[in-house]
């Protein structure tokens, strides 16, 4: 990640995720969609998900001053926090 460019990285991850995802409905109406592209839809959709997660917190300080990169990473995290607590994954433990 250090040595790519973050933007970059970001917006591929979010597209890779969304291009991947948008296959399991298009199976779907199509009739063909099986265990092994569901696998292959998880395991290529964390794999982006790890390279976002990544890329954003070291992206923070290139948008905020560093003055303001301590209230930056609490709101991050306080943003985080609350898509963990609203998610349905959350609701079903």
């Amino acid at each position: 990640m250090d040595r790519w460019r973050t933007k970059r990285v970001l917006v591929a991850a979010d597209v890779v995720r969304a291009l991947v995802l948008a296959t399991l409905p298009a199976a779907w109406a199509l009739g063909v969609l099986t265990l092994g592209q569901l696998y292959l839809v998880a395991v290529v959709a964390g794999a982006a998900t790890v390279f976002f997660d990544v890329g954003y917190q070291s992206y923070l300080p290139t948008l905020v001053p560093a003055d303001m990169l301590g209230e930056g990473n609490a709101k991050l995290q306080a943003s985080q926090s609350v898509a963990q607590v609203g998610s349905p994954r959350w609701r079903e433990c």
